[in-house]
């Protein structure tokens, strides 16, 4: 039975987590083009502008590489198929490429609310609008998730997870401070992220069939790796 504990507990968590991430998503989506916003936004953009220097420009333009999907995407591939190799289970390996699809997410998003990007982002055209940021977006999503199922399969330590999250923190920043988004749409974009990261550990967490959660089976449930 202390698995049973221990999975109602995870879930309880992840449930939990991903009901925080909605709501600020919602409240920054129903609100995308209010004045409190807008004016929240251009106070941080004016902040952020006062506290430029060549050090921190190339620290961050080279975190914002880093989780651009050209290289998150096929690090997130290799990362896979090094779980695939190491024998974790069929749903980790899922959970990671599902966790893929906020790409797919961020593309569908922004074509939705169609918000112009700062001025910042002015030189570059091919990255079309803002909200949500997608780098905060798909570096929560896939990052958290192939971060929490290597852990999960004691493949990864514990802080795997913690270092995922604070590197899509990073990211997010570097956005903000390069000037091609707004405050807000890195905080949408994680949100976002968030909430998929959640349903894909989420998925990984749930028992394959209603057998496992008989009382007698309950201590045999695959995964019980705290």
């Amino acid at each position: 039975m202390a698995f049973c504990v221990r999975f109602k507990r995870r879930v309880m968590v992840i449930l939990a987590f991903s009901a925080g991430a909605v709501a600020s998503f919602a409240a920054l989506a129903l609100n995308v083009d209010e004045r409190q916003i807008l004016a929240m936004n251009a106070a941080v953009r004016t902040v952020v502008a006062g506290v430029q220097s060549s050090s921190l420009h190339s620290l961050f333009s080279a975190l914002s590489s880093a989780g651009s999907v050209a290289v998150l995407g096929p690090m997130a591939a290799v990362a896979i198929f090094w779980l695939w190799r190491r024998g974790a289970s069929d749903r980790s390996a899922l959970a990671g490429v599902v966790s893929m699809s906020s790409v797919l997410v961020t593309f569908t998003l922004k074509a939705i609310f169609h918000r112009a990007r700062p001025l910042g982002a002015g030189a570059f055209p091919e990255l079309g609008y803002s909200f949500p940021s997608g780098h905060s977006l798909n570096t929560m999503a896939i990052g958290v998730t192939v971060a929490y199922v290597s852990y999960r399969e004691g493949l990864a330590p514990r802080w795997a997870v913690a270092a995922a999250v604070i590197f899509s923190l990073l990211v997010g920043v570097s956005r903000v401070y390069l000037d091609v988004h707004w405050a807000t749409d890195v905080i949408g974009g994680w949100s976002v992220g968030a909430v998929i990261a959640a349903a894909c550990a989420l998925f990984y967490e749930w028992p394959h069939s209603a057998r496992d959660l008989a009382p007698t089976s309950c201590d045999d449930v695959e995964g019980s790796n705290v």
